[in-house]
């Protein structure tokens, strides 16, 4: 009866993951400088030609929930500026810390971004290579705009709430899937 069930659920996986709803998957290799100043340089690891992004990241807001576990899961509210290439006016501070980012994308039905991070964070590049690997889990809307909060009229308010309802419904998602493989284990 196990076996059935564990063949089934490993069809019904790989076939939601051959639907057209997977509408992409990538696989990225990124070094992120973070300086005091809350600017943040990524470059692509073996791509010399690439040059780095510039953005800050500012969080509006953020909830941490234990599980039972112990695991935590973080909703976090944030808004990215992407910056212009510097030049003459590159920060200057020290970098704050260094983080080594091997993440796996998925996009589902262009509303969602999962990304699947192995990252590993030191004083440096090569403090960063050497620390040991934390996981991280990311689910990012995509999907339609959503409008900023207040100045929305009454249709766009919907939009927020389908959007929201359909991004946390994901995070529960993964969150009972979390749960069942702790039974499994256990």
């Amino acid at each position: 009866m196990v076996r059935h069930r564990r063949i089934r659920y490993t069809q019904r996986a790989r076939h939601t993951l051959a639907t057209q709803a997977w509408v992409s998957r990538s696989t990225q290799h990124t070094l992120d400088i973070a300086h005091a100043s809350g600017v943040r340089s990524t470059r692509v690891v073996g791509d010399a030609a690439a040059a780095p992004t510039y953005l800050r990241k500012t969080r509006v807001d953020h909830r941490d929930i234990y599980l039972s576990g112990g695991e935590m899961v973080r909703f976090a509210v944030s808004t990215e500026d992407v910056l212009p290439p510097p030049g003459a006016d590159a920060p200057s501070d020290p970098p704050a810390f260094t983080r080594s980012k091997l993440r796996h994308s998925f996009c589902h039905k262009y509303e969602v971004l999962y990304e699947l991070t192995e990252v590993r964070t030191g004083h440096s590049a090569a403090a960063a290579a050497a620390a040991g690997a934390e996981f991280e889990v990311e689910l990012e809307w995509i999907g339609a705009q959503v409008p900023p909060v207040g100045g929305a009229p009454p249709a766009h308010a919907l939009t927020a709430n389908v959007c929201a309802s359909k991004l946390l419904g994901k995070v529960g998602d993964l969150v009972e899937m979390k749960r069942m493989a702790g039974r499994r284990a256990g």
